[in-house]
């Protein structure tokens, strides 16, 4: 088989973002901790959210779990850090049609990956059932610029991770011609 021995593999990780994200969590921990007037339900507030947050940032770089791979077997998107084995999705390439690189309509503008699958390719275990599943989708589309309401459950934001968009290509190009590579951004 072509290219069987190329990989190209991100782990979560320590980046500029993460390190951006862990100072401002820490500047309000101390905020919280220093300042003398801040009622004890604000105190209380900060010191959940950003040094909660804060918390699973750190613990999710220091994991080194993978976030993303692409071999000859197919693409995995690595879970969430809660939940890992449980959100952890591979998708072999018979199923693939398009690998899809969009930003969120936000300001700051959140990079995503996600997989478009095959029209015939078998139906995701998680697939939303009814028309109310189909609403939620629609919404969850809008809200994250997914130009293909397709993508959202082969989806992952890249966050707490690097994409290198040169190695991702020419693993693609080796080990998948079949497979577009489709960039929104």
């Amino acid at each position: 088989m072509p290219g069987a021995g190329m990989v190209y593999e991100q782990r979560y990780s320590f980046n500029p973002k993460t390190v951006f994200l862990l100072l401002c969590a820490a500047a309000f921990v101390a905020g919280a901790i220093l300042t003398p007037h801040m009622s004890t339900s604000a105190r209380v507030g900060t010191l959940l959210l950003f040094g909660g947050g804060g918390l699973l940032a750190l613990v999710s770089s220091l994991s080194r779990r993978v976030a993303l791979r692409v071999d000859a077997t197919g693409i995995t998107l690595g879970g969430n850090l809660l939940r890992y084995r449980a959100t952890t999705r591979q998708f072999p390439w018979a199923d693939v049609e398009a690998v899809v690189l969009w930003r969120q309509y936000t300001a700051a503008g959140h990079p995503w990956i996600g997989i478009l699958r095959h029209a015939y390719a078998p139906p995701l275990s998680s697939a939303p059932a009814g028309s109310g599943g189909r609403g939620l989708t629609y919404a969850v589309t809008a809200l994250s610029g997914a130009p293909d309401g397709r993508l959202l459950q082969c989806a992952k934001g890249i966050d707490g991770w690097s994409l290198d968009i040169a190695r991702l290509t020419a693993v693609l190009e080796t080990v998948a011609p079949q497979v577009r590579l489709v960039d929104h951004r």
